[in-house]
């Protein structure tokens, strides 16, 4: 199977009297989820669109998963476009892309087209995809165009295993967002590996917490839809707060980033036994604390609890943990949970600065390679070259990715991520990992939460060290965990001041903006 259009479309055949896709009260069946996606890949290929990048405006209404699937049907790729984006960086992805195609609902449709209008010289746009019929059109440089009365096609275009499926950005948490592209090939051998460890009967029902444009999602939808599953949308007003969501809908497969089960778990909703239908519990994107991996295996009793791995570079994940409530007293780095081992058909190594393989329990860079390293970074080849690359130890000549993060594999083998390698940070003549600082504040009970940020200068150097929670202490707590923390961290270490807000502010990813976290430091300095 060279596709993943062929591969759903053939796996749908045998599912289109269950239901796909849920939406608040609604849903739709195999059948209208293919016919849909079907009629927007003919209107795609009669506008004479083929193996280019398309635009997917908006999220969690039907009409933008119908755009994904009929984008990979009509043999084109996607990109997300969302309205949590800057109108600068809609536009910057637009261009990069060279997008002709915007596809989304009606309403979102108009947003962006105002967008559009305003910057009319700065893009490439021609046309615009909606779900209800198209009246009058007063902007005369873009045409709109409506699916819902377009004879849908017979099958997917024939496309090669090479060509794109997505192509996402990365945060630009160190330095400009990146356009990562994955073909066919690496979401085909992805879902092969999660197949090997995932076994669900057809009609299990699966959150899709993750905005499209964080590569979670991936699995959310493809594994969900080529296994039958029923996907559930989150209602974007209950992304923070899912407790009630997990319950009414009965979700079977769990997937999240670890600061949402964080907040239930401060709020103290993870009571034992409260989501006895969870049987899949997945997080990513975050460190995933003992404490917390514990509290969530109380609450979802039936579910195995797993902290899964991999840059958006990897294909979504690489490697997994499952944890064990066997797990709770054991000693890991930093009380983080390990990211396990790789999944099936990848290779992971860590490697030092001279590029030379490190043995079990060294430190070093994470690297890996297999059917899931994607392609590199669009318009990037300076960026690609740097990151995607062989080495002479490896006689196969095959392609490593280098992720910039830290690890080591611990005496079980399995493998332990410290974090960023810019998050080991040099202050005053030591160096320390961020995630030590942070673990010695999770000895704290009101502290728990803290995010530790490290405030450079304009050559890097770092000038001082702040901490951030979300509970409140009074001058005379400060001092007192400012003292009690050095038993677990060098006064040296010691953040200059810990800093109550209301709540951590989110990248779109629904991750810790630290990036809005060191402009606070800044304003809380004034």
């Amino acid at each position: 199977m060279h596709s993943l259009a062929s591969f759903l479309h053939n796996k749908f055949k045998t599912y289109l009297s269950l239901n796909s896709l849920r939406i608040g009260d609604d849903q739709v069946s195999y059948n209208d989820l293919n016919i849909n996606g079907l009629k927007i890949a003919s209107l795609i290929n009669e506008l004479g669109v083929y193996n280019e990048t398309i635009g997917v405006v908006g999220q969690r209404n039907f009409t933008s998963y119908f755009s994904v699937l009929g984008i990979i049907y009509s043999g084109c790729n996607y990109t997300p476009i969302s309205f949590k984006f800057t109108e600068s960086k809609i536009l910057s992805i637009i261009n990069s892309c060279k997008i002709k195609i915007l596809i989304g609902p009606k309403s979102d449709i108009d947003k962006v087209q105002r967008i559009l209008f305003l910057n009319k010289k700065s893009h490439n746009v021609k046309y615009l995809i909606q779900d209800e019929d198209v009246h009058i059109n007063n902007i005369k440089f873009l045409k709109k165009y409506s699916f819902i009365k377009q004879k849908p096609l017979t099958e997917p275009l024939k496309i090669k295993k090479n060509n794109l499926v997505y192509i996402l950005y990365t945060s630009g948490s160190t330095g400009n967002p990146k356009g990562v592209m994955v073909t066919n090939n690496n979401v085909l051998s992805y879902l092969k590996a999660l197949s090997k460890i995932w076994i669900m009967k057809p009609g299990f029902r699966a959150s899709q917490f993750h905005e499209f444009n964080f590569d979670p999602s991936v699995s959310d939808l493809f594994f969900t839809w080529s296994n039958g599953g029923l996907l559930c949308v989150v209602p974007e007003n209950e992304l923070l707060m899912p407790f009630d969501f997990i319950i009414r809908e009965k979700i079977q497969i769990w997937s999240s980033v670890p600061t949402v089960a964080n907040f239930l778990l401060k709020m103290k909703m993870l009571k034992p036994c409260v989501f006895p239908s969870i049987i899949k519990s997945r997080f990513a994107g975050e460190p995933f604390s003992q404490e917390l991996a514990n509290a969530w295996s109380l609450a979802a009793h039936n579910s195995t609890v797993e902290n899964h791995y991999g840059p958006t570079e990897s294909t979504v994940d690489v490697c997994r943990y499952v944890y064990s409530i066997n797990d709770k007293d054991k000693s890991f780095s930093n009380s983080i949970i390990p990211i396990g081992k790789p999944l099936f058909g990848n290779k992971i190594l860590i490697i030092n600065k001279n590029q030379e393989v490190l043995d079990n329990g060294k430190i070093g860079e994470i690297i890996f390679k297999g059917p899931q390293v994607t392609n590199g970074y669009l318009n990037d080849s300076t960026k690609t070259k740097s990151s995607f690359v062989s080495f002479n130890w490896d006689d196969t000549n095959d392609i490593w990715y280098k992720s910039g993060d830290l690890g080591f594999y611990n005496l079980e083998g399995n493998l332990e991520c410290l974090g960023r390698i810019d998050n080991q940070i040099k202050f005053g003549g030591r160096r320390v990992e961020i995630g030590e600082i942070e673990s010695a504040f999770r000895k704290f009970n009101r502290t728990k939460d803290a995010k530790v940020i490290a405030l450079k200068d304009d050559n890097n150097i770092v000038k001082g060290l702040y901490a951030f929670i979300t509970d409140t202490l009074s001058e005379q707590e400060e001092k007192q965990i400012k003292i009690e923390i050095q038993n677990y961290i060098e006064k040296l270490f010691v953040p200059k001041k810990i800093i109550s807000i209301p709540k951590f502010p989110l990248t779109v990813s629904g991750k810790i903006d630290r990036k809005k976290l060191e402009k606070l430091i800044l304003i809380n300095e004034l």
